[in-house]
């Protein structure tokens, strides 16, 4: 076992072990929230696991810190590996489906679609030299000599 704490300290093994932690917090919380699904059980054994790994991680990234206390850093160590193991259980959990909440969709009833009819275009009728213009025309009218005021295209002479 001492093999493991001296991979563990000194071999980047606690920061490998993080990373992919990490990234295992990150894989179900995006998963589960694409599939639409809670998942309170995996998610959080994994945060733990990952909180779990972290004081053995300060002592990897201050060596400092393992003179001061050198009966922490076996303790630590343990309690690396072991939040290492939990979060790859929690991997497992989520990848078996346990501690996950399924919720059951409801059912649609199948929507049926009716032809329409398919109408011909009928040509614009014309307008006579003698018939008035539609009634939205006078509204383009007034609003055309006053943006022309407006404007400085006509003075006010």
């Amino acid at each position: 076992m001492a093999g493991l704490l001296v991979n563990w300290y000194l071999g980047g093994l606690a920061y490998v072990a993080f990373a992919i932690g990490v990234l295992i917090c990150f894989g179900i919380y995006y998963d589960a929230n694409r599939k639409q699904l809670p998942t309170p059980t995996p998610l959080t054994v994994a945060i733990i696991g990952v909180i779990a790994m972290l004081p053995s991680l300060t002592l990897v990234l201050s060596p400092s810190m393992q003179l001061g206390n050198p009966t922490l850093v076996e303790p630590l160590g343990y309690l690396g590996i072991l939040g290492a193991l939990v979060t790859l259980a929690a991997l497992i959990l989520y990848a078996t489906g346990w501690g996950t909440v399924v919720v059951q969709q409801e059912t649609r009833e199948r929507i049926v679609v009716k032809e329409v009819p398919v109408r011909e275009p009928q040509p614009e009728p014309t307008r006579l030299v003698d018939e008035r213009a539609p009634a939205a025309a006078w509204l383009v009218w007034k609003a055309g000599s006053r943006a022309a005021w407006r404007s400085g295209r006509i003075s006010s002479r």
